[in-house]
Formats: C-alpha cells, structure tokens, sequence
C-alpha cells in the first residue's frame, strides 16, 4: 500500500524532529520548531520548546529497539497518550485528506499527527522501514523509501562518505 502525502509529510517532520533534538539537545530554540509549528497554525511564541523535547524523546523511543512488537508496543502507547482524532480536511486545492487532531497545547496537535502518520507507515510499510543511519559519528532516523527496503544511510551526503572512505582506505 502507498503512504499518501501528508503521512509522509508528517513521518518526514515526525524524524526531522527527532533528529533536531538528537543534534542540537537543549540548544533548540522555537525558532528551530517553526518549521513544525506553522503549518499547524501556531505561532512561535505558543510552542514550548521543552514539550516538543519530550515529543522528540517519546518518538525515538519508539525506534530505539529493534524488535518490531516493542516498537508496535511503544507506538500504541503514544497512540494512547496523544489520542488522535481524525477528520476530513480539504485546503490548499488538495484533495480531502485525514488530520489527527487533539486538545490541549500545540506539541498534543503536532504530536497526534506524528504519531499517527508513524502508526501509518509502521502498519502499511512495516517498522522495519524506520532505521537509524549507519555512517559512523552520525545516528540519524530515517525512513526507508526504498523499493527493496535497503536504505543504511540518512542521505547521500552520509553514504557518499563512508564509501569514500571505504575506498580510500582500500588504496
């Protein structure tokens, strides 16, 4: 089954989260989140920094281990917590699509969107497409696109050095 684009969207912006505060720890600002934030309505001022910490935290917990009924365990419990609800949106000329919304602060929105377009993926790929980037002094999350489930690196960027390096170590 193919994803549709705001699940993959949302597990696009679900890892980039997680790898933000992966890089940058307690250096993020809310000016790093705006990107998250604005296209759920909010404003940089509403966004508390330290929540959207524990979303990040909650998220990679969920890949950290690699057995798929923990991770189908963890993920059910965030499903728990942030209790998505769906409706049926059209905006921006697109055609009607599914938003998970909740109450409360905007890391409850940004998070029941997260995490279910993650419950998505995991359901209709498999959680076996969630990895952790294999270039050394890197450890990103990404999810796997790749036809024959493949994928070892975050990006090119990290692929290209390690084969660089392979190589150079061979001559």
């Amino acid at each position: 089954m193919t994803l549709g684009a705001f699940t993959i969207w949302a597990v696009d912006h679900a890892t980039a989260l997680v790898n933000l505060y992966r890089d940058r720890g307690e250096a993020v600002t809310r000016h790093d989140l705006q990107e998250l934030v604005r296209n759920y309505g909010f404003s940089e001022d509403e966004v508390d920094v330290a929540d959207f910490a524990w979303l990040a935290d909650d998220l990679r917990e969920v890949f950290v281990h690699p057995s798929r009924a923990t991770r189908v365990e963890r993920l059910n419990a965030l499903l728990d917590r942030y209790q998505p609800t769906p409706r049926i949106v059209q905006h921006d000329s697109q055609e009607p699509h599914f938003h998970y919304v909740t109450t409360g602060p905007p890391v409850d929105h940004v998070g029941s969107s997260f995490v279910m377009a993650i419950a998505n993926a995991v359901v209709d790929q498999g959680a076996e497409r969630f990895g952790w980037c294999a270039a050394p002094h890197c450890q990103k999350l990404f999810f796997d696109r790749s036809r024959n489930r493949s994928q070892r690196f975050c990006s090119r960027s990290c692929a290209t050095r390690v084969h660089v390096r392979a190589y150079r170590a061979r001559q």
